[in-house]
């Protein structure tokens, strides 16, 4: 398994959090959460400035534009969505770090580690998509009795 690069999986629960935030919240809440959680990454990293605040923001717009294709409040839908999007990142990302990187030193086969870490992200999705709705269920019958 190390020959293909997947010792570094990646599960990448903020897109996760952001699909959900989209089909819970809304557009607002949930572009609020991607650029503010880019912004952190952005300020606590030494990568370069703006990155992490981009990438974050086009998970956000694929989940978003693919929402008109996809039902987001569906299980298949959102594992599609959460799929693309992570494809999505980590190919813009390849793309920055290819032109902008000096020193061309990149994982010998990505695109397999790609799929595998997309598609593991993916299937965690709708789990945890319910586990919050659920979680969130008494608090907002709380929020709405008190009103």
């Amino acid at each position: 398994m190390n020959r293909i690069g997947f010792d570094s999986l990646d599960i990448d629960l903020v897109s996760i959090l952001i699909g959900c935030l989209l089909a819970t919240n809304g557009n607002i809440g949930a572009a609020v959460f991607a650029m503010g959680q880019g912004a952190l990454t952005d300020i606590f990293s030494a990568g370069w400035p703006g990155i992490s605040s981009l990438l974050y923001m086009t998970v956000f717009f694929s989940i978003r534009l693919g929402s008109r294709f996809f039902d987001l409040h569906s299980s298949r839908g959102l594992l599609i969505l959460v799929f693309l999007a992570v494809c999505i990142k980590g190919l813009l990302f390849a793309a920055l770090l290819y032109t902008l990187s000096p020193r061309l030193t990149f994982l010998q086969y990505p695109f397999p580690a790609l799929g595998v870490s997309a598609l593991a992200t993916a299937l965690l999705a709708p789990p945890l998509f319910y586990g919050l709705t659920t979680l969130t269920g008494p608090f907002g019958r709380e929020a709405d009795s008190a009103e």
